[in-house]
């Protein structure tokens, strides 16, 4: 929330940002699962949750993310450098 509200210190965008993202995933991880539900279905909540921080990931990667840590290790500063470039989906 302190994100949306511009009122996170210069050190502290990263934060907000990679919430941001997780936020979007939970999100669509708590529709998928409560249109499965209503559809009668037995949904897998931890494979859906899994599948949908997967494809997050997968679209920052295609975006220009890189670890620089072998083993898809992030650093703060591969956040950093992330979050302060303009990025295009294509």
């Amino acid at each position: 929330m302190a994100s949306g509200h511009n009122i996170l210190q210069k050190n502290q965008l990263h934060i907000g940002k990679r919430c941001s993202i997780l936020v979007c995933s939970l999100t669509r991880t708590a529709l998928e699962t409560a249109i499965k539900q209503a559809c009668g279905l037995n949904p897998n909540i931890q494979a859906t949750t899994q599948k949908t921080y997967a494809d997050v990931a997968k679209l920052m990667k295609d975006t220009g993310f890189n670890c620089s840590i072998d083993g898809g290790i992030a650093t703060k500063k591969d956040m950093v450098n992330y979050c302060s470039t303009k990025h295009s989906q294509q």
